[in-house]
């Protein structure tokens, strides 16, 4: 299925989540800080970006650059899995470092997808309410369409863009089991 979030992970000790739809970094959700690491946006000299494609039979790296008129590639790179179709992590993760050493790049920012398959998407319409209050709510609605312990998932949501004075608030219920975050989180960091 199609990738539908997005996390940045650093080579680095470091985590955030980024939106798709925005490119912004959030606090709430699937963020992953709950690893307890918390990436330096004062360190001056970033680390370039690369966006990683973990398929069934290889990963694919692009090295990415921010400008003025959106996003420039500057590399790209496949590494195939050592056996097609394999999860076996540390297939996974010599694969990464194989396309990371291709790009040459000693340290990077990972901006790496969840599978579709990984992730449970919902479109919801709530009465309009303030942020609080729609955070408070999000919990409850969740149960109803999550099927999963919310213990073992990470939640967030996206409010939607709607017209001024609309009785209803348009958002984008995610979540994604702690486990698959995890696993893909661990690739990327080995």
């Amino acid at each position: 299925g199609p990738n539908v979030w997005v996390v940045e992970a650093a080579l680095r000790p470091g985590l955030t989540s980024v939106h798709q739809s925005t490119g912004r970094p959030h606090k709430a959700g699937i963020s992953l800080a709950e690893r307890g690491v918390v990436m330096s946006l004062l360190h001056p000299f970033r680390a370039p970006l690369v966006g990683l494609d973990i398929g069934s039979d290889a990963v694919k790296a692009v090295r990415l650059k921010r400008t003025r008129g959106g996003w420039q590639v500057l590399g790209a790179a496949e590494a195939p899995l050592s056996e097609v179709g394999s999860t076996d992590p540390e297939a996974v993760t010599d694969a990464i470092r194989q396309a990371l050493d291709t790009l040459r790049l000693r340290r990077a920012r990972i901006a790496v997808a969840l599978p579709g398959s990984a992730v449970i998407v919902k479109r919801l319409s709530l009465p309009a309410m303030s942020p609080q209050e729609l955070a408070d709510a999000i919990t409850w609605e969740a149960e109803q369409y999550i099927p999963f312990d919310l213990a073992d998932v990470q939640l967030d949501y996206e409010v939607q863009p709607s017209q001024a004075g609309a009785t209803e608030t348009d958002l984008l219920l995610v979540a994604a089991k702690k486990v698959k975050i995890a696993e893909r989180v661990d690739a990327v960091l080995a």
